[in-house]
């Protein structure tokens, strides 16, 4: 997977180290990747310019679709990660199957929270116009056979699927 040239990045996108999250932003392990790999990643890789972190949307239903539209609607605003960050630590929950399910209303009214024009942000989710951008990134995971998620990716070639400790992770920044 290489993400494009215009896509979000956490870090400095000239770091040496890419990490890349393959997941549905609504799924269990998503959330738990967030809350136990994500933090460190950030403290002792991503702020020290050793590694540079992208989230690459799977969208696995319609649900999934709206979430990572909405957070593709806040990166217009220069707002990804911090819309991103708030539906996973406000609204996703641990356990199985999708771990939350919100309206075209409660996303907007998400962004004007978050300090983004709502009208703008409206305007974007309902235009859909992320629609082939979306799937084009869910075909290219999907053609390299992910099916678990989060899968991670750590410079292309080093794959960890489901396994989301942050000891793995760590490891394969360090070879």
């Amino acid at each position: 997977l290489r993400p494009s040239a215009d896509a979000p990045v956490l870090g400095d996108p000239n770091a040496p180290v890419t990490v890349i999250e393959v997941a549905d932003i609504r799924c269990p392990g998503c959330k738990e990747f967030f809350d136990k790999v994500e933090p460190k990643l950030k403290t002792n890789y991503i702020e020290k310019g050793i590694a540079k972190f992208y989230f690459w949307d799977v969208i696995p239903d319609g649900e999934s679709k709206k979430a990572s539209t909405a957070t593709m609607c806040a990166y217009e605003q220069g707002k990804y990660w911090e819309y991103r960050d708030d539906l996973l630590e406000n609204e996703a929950s641990p356990g199985a199957g999708p771990t939350f399910t919100l309206s075209t209303e409660e996303y907007i009214t998400k962004s004007g929270e978050l300090g983004l024009d709502a009208d703008k942000f409206r305007e974007c989710l309902k235009s859909d116009k992320y629609s082939d951008y979306l799937l084009k990134r869910d075909q290219q995971a999907r053609a390299l056979n992910v099916d678990i998620f989060p899968t991670t990716f750590v410079n292309e070639t080093f794959r960890l699927n489901g396994d989301i400790s942050y000891p793995a992770v760590g490891t394969l920044i360090e070879k």
